[in-house]
C-alpha cells in the first residue's frame, strides 16, 4: 500500500517516497512492538530500493541514494525507539499504579472505623 502511495505521489511529481512509508513503520510500533517495527523497516527498505532508488531493481545506487535511504532508516529507528521507551514507560507507570491503588486500599481498610 506504501509503494502505492509513493508512486502515486511520484506521478503528482512529489518525490519523496520515504515519506509514504514512515506511518507504516511509526503505527506498526505503536501497535505491535519494536521488532514488529524493524521489520517494516526492513521491508519498507528494500521496497525503497527496487522500486524507488534508481537503478530500477536492485542495482547498485549512487552515493546520494545510498545516503538518503541510510538517513531514512536512522530517522525511522530512532522515531521508533522513542515510541517503544515511550510504551514502556507508560506500562511501567500502569503496573504502579495498580500497585499503589493496592496499598491504598490497605491502608484504608486499616484505619476506618469498625
Amino acid at each position: 500500500m506504501c509503494c502505492l502511495l509513493a508512486q502515486w505521489l511520484d506521478q503528482l511529481e512529489i518525490n519523496a517516497p520515504y515519506l509514504s512509508f514512515l506511518p507504516a513503520i511509526v503505527g506498526s510500533c505503536a501497535l505491535g512492538s519494536f521488532t514488529l517495527a524493524v521489520w517494516a523497516l526492513t521491508l519498507s527498505s528494500i521496497g525503497l530500493w527496487f522500486f524507488f532508488i534508481p537503478p530500477v531493481g536492485f542495482g547498485m545506487p549512487g552515493l546520494t541514494d545510498l545516503a538518503h535511504l541510510g538517513v531514512f532508516v536512522v530517522i525511522a529507528l530512532f522515531v521508533c525507539w522513542l515510541i517503544d521507551g515511550l510504551r514502556q514507560s507508560n506500562e511501567e507507570l500502569s503496573r504502579d499504579n495498580v500497585t499503589l491503588g493496592v496499598k491504598l486500599s490497605t491502608l484504608m481498610a486499616r484505619i476506618r472505623p469498625r
